[in-house]
């Protein structure tokens, strides 16, 4: 019935922005170098920022649960495939609303370039994907009651005359709600039921999760309103922080939101490694975190005179170290999970760049830097190159 609805409603809002703002869309649809780039890249946005959180969330349970290694991988091939659905379909009803106010600020806007046909195709797709992993994912009472409440929030936060979005801090709790809680509490939830846990004996994990979760979500939105404050201006959407009181809405990120996200994961992680994770895993994410940081200590994006630096580095921990700490820890335990590695590796922007970045720059100061005996690697390699040449012309000039 949920999805009965959700369905009707999307088609008449469709056949509402397709007819009421043919002008300012046609204007946008010059904007775009292809019709679906917009929408791709939103969603491709969504799935290196957030799903690598998400999916961490298996492979911790995959790491505590008796599990066999086939019923893990499907699991975990179905988690992949509904996140992608669920993100979908909240990227394009956030598009497909926003449709004017994109048209007004001059934004482009992922939905407003395509047909009807078109975003009705679409839709169909996210939905599917959304869906169909729950026929092989289990579906119970302490579960499906949050799968229906993401497609809520979504309608809440986006559609009016709700449209939770204005509302002030009540669209800023909302967004952490629907982005970061709801989805994490489903995959922890799904995965008790996979691996016959209780509620009860994980409620410090799940407390933890929400925690960290809520102000993580708090900062990215508020982040992102920050970073948007011209555009909503320009379209009049009333967000938190084009209402807000405070002069300098980046302080309440810096002084309030940040130091309590931080706090609240360090017990998250606190958790996992004394349940779970050990010492190997808690040392490997550390590890890799601080030679990051002072290999690339003096690179740009760190030397700014802001507090940029510790939410890069937060966000590294989240997204690349948190996750392959977790990874490795169940490779360790069970060969046969390393055939999640490439896959993670390949299929996550930051996983592949920030690890590769940093094996290659640890390469480099192996080779030029690292002082062997006598040499450098480097010096030694030059040293071989030269006299190999000197060999070589004296064996010409002989012949």
């Amino acid at each position: 019935m949920l999805c009965g609805t959700v369905f009707r409603f999307l088609i008449i809002e469709i056949y509402i922005q397709t007819g009421k703002y043919t002008h300012a869309i046609t204007a946008m649809e010059k904007k775009a170098t292809h019709k679906y780039s917009v929408f791709t890249r939103r969603l491709s946005e969504a799935w290196n920022y957030k799903a690598p959180i998400l999916i961490s969330v298996p492979y911790y349970f995959a790491l505590i649960g008796n599990m066999r290694v086939g019923e893990v991988l499907a699991a975990i091939a179905a988690s992949y495939l509904t996140i992608s659905g669920i993100a979908g379909f909240g990227y394009f009803i956030n598009d497909l609303t926003d449709a004017r106010q994109d048209a007004l600020a001059g934004k482009p806007n992922g939905i407003a370039g395509l047909t009807k046909l078109q975003q009705l195709a679409i839709l169909l797709f996210i939905l599917l994907l959304a869906f169909l992993p729950w026929l092989y994912l289990p579906l119970r009472k302490s579960n499906a009651p949050f799968l229906i409440l993401q497609f809520v929030l979504f309608i809440l936060y986006s559609v009016l005359p709700f449209r939770l979005k204005e509302r002030g801090f009540v669209g800023v709790l909302t967004d952490a709600l629907y982005a970061h809680i709801n989805p994490s509490l489903l995959a922890a939830l799904t995965f008790i039921i996979i691996t016959g846990k209780s509620v009860l004996e994980l409620r410090y994990y799940l407390l933890f999760l929400i925690l960290w979760q809520l102000f993580l979500g708090i900062r990215n939105i508020v982040q992102h309103q920050i970073t948007d404050k011209a555009n909503d201006s320009n379209a009049n959407v009333r967000t938190f922080v084009a209402n807000t009181s405070f002069k300098e809405p980046s302080k309440l990120i810096t002084h309030l939101v940040l130091p309590l996200e931080l706090l609240s994961f360090i017990l998250f992680f606190s958790y996992l490694g004394l349940h779970g994770l050990g010492w190997q895993g808690v040392s490997f994410c550390c590890t890799m975190l601080l030679l990051q940081f002072i290999t690339f200590r003096k690179t740009p994006e760190f030397n700014v005179p802001t507090w940029k630096p510790a939410l890069l580095m937060a966000n590294q921990t989240y997204l690349v170290w948190m996750p392959l700490s977790l990874l490795l820890s169940i490779c360790t335990s069970r060969l046969e999970y390393c055939l999640l590695l490439v896959p993670h590796i390949l299929l996550f922007r930051e996983v592949k760049t920030r690890s590769g970045a940093l094996l290659l720059k640890l390469g480099q100061l192996f080779y030029y830097r690292l002082p062997l005996p006598y040499y450098t690697l480097s010096e030694i390699v030059w040293e071989i190159k030269h006299k190999w040449k000197a060999k070589s012309g004296g064996r010409q000039r002989k012949l």
